[in-house]
């Protein structure tokens, strides 16, 4: 039997990402609130029954979603910057979330994946890289 049941961190790993040579962090799971995970759902919900196209009077509705999933995953990314990029840009930094901070089964804590370019692990310790942010929700 184990003497310790359970182990808890308060001090976040969060991977990065670079834009004009200023690294973001990205949140982890552990970040997000109930309200963010509903969010999370609806938008998933209405991206799936857009299918694989969308019509011109779409365009509007999906951009909103795209750059609020941005601004949910990117920590202090300021609107200016989200802005200058390019729906692919954003397209990309929401894949490389969901590949990068997904959640370990059975255990409250975010994974993050080695940087198959590097080796290195692309969670910087959020005390020595990355404020801190509260949880939202």
């Amino acid at each position: 039997m184990k003497d310790n049941l359970l182990d808890l961190s308060t001090i976040h790993q969060r991977p990065t990402i670079t834009i004009d040579g200023t690294r973001y962090g990205l949140k982890t799971w552990d970040d997000f609130g109930l309200l963010d995970v509903t969010y999370f759902q609806e938008v998933g919900k209405k991206a799936l029954g857009m299918g694989n196209t969308i019509t011109d009077e779409e365009v509007p509705e999906v951009a909103e979603m795209i750059n609020g999933m941005i601004d949910k995953i990117v920590v202090d990314l300021p609107a200016s910057v989200r802005d200058k990029l390019t729906d692919w840009q954003k397209i990309k930094i929401i894949e490389v979330f969901s590949e990068a901070v997904t959640p370990q089964e059975g255990s409250g804590e975010a994974a993050t994946q080695e940087n198959p370019s590097t080796g290195e692990n692309s969670s910087p310790d959020s005390k020595t890289d990355m404020e801190e942010t509260p949880s939202a929700g």
